[in-house]
């Protein structure tokens, strides 16, 4: 289809981007070529040299490559596998002798790394370039670079023929046209200073009717932020990085998130009860130093980012796990509170119960891990069907802890799996286990829960070889006990939390489940776009047993991300979607 299309694809090309095209043309004279995927590529040629452009997750080959001396610029893809990409790499890059004789074809990436490194292949002489380009590659955006962003953006994204966004990045006409104003072409540049300013216009009407939020009695606000990752210590406080700049843009997300004067709890969009690092810092410091947050939400407020900045937490103080004292479960400090992470005993969970005013729920954790049919954790799943008969677990249960039958006819020609799963559940169950497993003994969990299974004749229900059993039985005992940690971890992380937030002044609030400001946002769906576009570029097409889409390796030619949202986004995320080089440089 792209072979017999192409006359007609080219003459559309150059009537929607009459403009843009006519510098091209004239100073490039470019080419069409269709690649190993059936995609038109655009080759050009500049004093005697020629260059194309790839999207960052692209391996093309076409004509010109396997006749040319290939020089591979830019930016390494972030999900086509390592080995597919040095295989790529392999196939193309020719390094014989015979080589030599080749005329060279630049290929770069269609990002701000690519499009400085073509540049200075082809002869800039700006002697800023380089220590831009090193300082991209180190995650570092000077504001030269934001600017180069910039005319990136508006070349690829407003229309020649009336100003307004294109849902659909262009091709690679933008990325040449900014190299020629680099390279000093007075009608490049004229060009992009003249999509620079339907950009700015297009900007301030979209400000117009935006709403950005205000913190409300800032005075009486901290924010806390809870992360998996220690955050980078500053003066005067801390600094924390967007999701998207912490991956190397495998994931574009360009916000940093807080709850007010509470630590956030889990929910659907992540797991954040034991997040080990939690920030609290005041509002109005934040604020001082970073703005106004984008939406002001008690549950969820949240600051939009340049690629590479930092979102930083003036005067805060870090809750962290460490090593305690002798029955100590923690201490609230000046810059630091910390409390008991790990090597947890049965006194330390009766101990978290008692100053939390919290109950671990022991039987949720031998439920959640013995019968896992919810759990995301496929390990998981394949443990217990490979080793376990569930059915038997669920026998040995009820025998021995919930022998009365208190519900007949609840339970009642069902399987025991389906009572311990659907009728064992009730607070008055819950306390009747609890009553036989909590002891008050310095024994670790994970001996504890050994005992217990040991206890129920757990060895009755094992499928494997008689020689491994202790073996799985550890590892079984393991996941139970860290679900049980896990339990504890997050109780005393809370407490710590709120505590601190007393200690620094504030009134801590219980916090809750509730929808945030983001889900739902441009700047979510912008996240969410690109996470379907990836997982597309996974899919195999067939279905498992389960009904579920199969997955493989990731196939760049189905790699297809648009940005609809794009009208509603701010100049920094517009930054950060050129930053991530997650877009292709091909027409089909």
């Amino acid at each position: 289809m792209a072979i017999q299309a192409e006359t007609t694809e080219v003459e559309v090309f150059i009537d929607r981007f009459p403009e843009r095209s006519g510098i091209t043309e004239n100073l490039l004279a470019p080419r069409n070529e269709i690649d190993n995927a059936g995609f038109k590529r655009r080759i050009y040629n500049y004093k005697g040299y020629s260059f194309s452009f790839r999207g960052k997750e692209e391996l093309p080959e076409f004509g010109t490559v396997n006749k040319s001396k290939v020089v591979l610029l830019g930016s390494d893809p972030v999900h086509v596998s390592s080995d597919s990409y040095q295989s790529y790499r392999d196939k193309i890059i020719k390094t014989d002798e015979s080589a030599e004789d080749l005329p060279t074809l630049y290929l770069a990436t269609k990002d701000i790394q690519g499009v400085i490194s073509l540049a200075l292949e082809l002869g800039a002489t700006d002697p800023h370039l380089i220590r831009i380009l090193e300082e991209v590659k180190s995650g570092i955006y000077s504001g030269r670079a934001l600017d180069l962003m910039d005319k990136l953006m508006a070349v690829n994204c407003v229309t020649d023929n009336e100003k307004e966004w294109s849902q659909k990045l262009a091709s690679g006409d933008a990325e040449a046209i900014v190299a020629l104003s680099i390279l000093g072409s007075e009608e490049a540049g004229n060009y992009i200073n003249s999509k620079l300013e339907q950009m700015r216009d297009l900007d301030a009407l979209r400000e117009i009717t935006e709403e950005k939020g205000k913190p409300m009695d800032i005075e009486k606000q901290v924010c806390v932020h809870a992360t998996k990752f220690k955050p980078n210590v500053v003066e005067n406080g801390y600094e924390v990085k967007t999701t998207g700049d912490a991956t190397n843009w495998e994931y574009v997300r360009n916000t940093v998130h807080v709850s007010l004067n509470h630590k956030v709890v889990s929910h659907m969009m992540g797991k954040w009860d034991t997040a080990p690092y939690v920030l609290i810092s005041p509002m109005k410091d934040v604020v001082q130093e970073s703005g106004l947050p984008e939406s002001d939400q008690e549950w969820d407020t949240w600051w939009v980012l340049n690629p590479g900045e930092t979102l930083k937490f003036p005067n805060s103080i870090l809750v962290e796990p460490g090593k305690m004292p002798f029955n100590t479960l923690y201490v609230i400090g000046e810059k630091t509170s910390t409390f008991k992470g790990e090597g947890y005993t049965m006194d330390d969970l009766l101990n978290t119960e008692k100053v939390t005013g919290s109950n671990i729920d022991l039987l949720s954790s031998f439920k959640s891990i013995l019968f896992p049919n919810y759990s995301e954790d496929e390990n998981l799943k394949a443990f217990i069907d490979s080793n376990w008969d569930v059915e038997k677990i669920s026998q040995l249960l009820i025998e021995k802890y919930f022998p009365n039958e208190r519900y007949p006819e609840e339970r009642k020609g069902k399987s025991f799996l389906e009572i311990i799963r659907y009728h064992v559940s009730s607070w008055n169950d819950t306390e009747l286990f609890d009553q036989k497993i909590k002891v008050s003994e310095n024994i670790l969990i994970a001996d504890r829960v050994t005992e217990i299974l040991n206890d129920l004749g757990i060895s009755q229900a094992f499928k494997g070889k008689a020689e491994d059993f202790e073996q799985m039985l550890q590892t079984l005992s393991e996941y139970i006990s860290k679900d049980i940690e896990g339990d504890i971890f997050s109780n005393l992380s809370s407490l710590v939390v709120s505590q601190t937030v007393e200690k620094m002044g504030y009134k801590a609030t219980g916090g809750g489940n509730w929808p945030s400001a983001h889900n739902g946002s441009s700047y979510d769906w912008l996240t969410k776009g690109h996470f379907v576009a990836v997982d597309n570029a996974k899919k195999l097409g067939g279905t498992d047993d389960d009904s579920t889409e199969i997955r493989g390796e990731f196939d760049w030619r189905k790699f297809d991300p648009t940005w609809y949202v794009l009208p509603e986004v701010n100049a920094k995320t517009r930054r950060v979607i050129y930053a991530s080089g997650a877009f292709n440089s091909r027409e089909e």
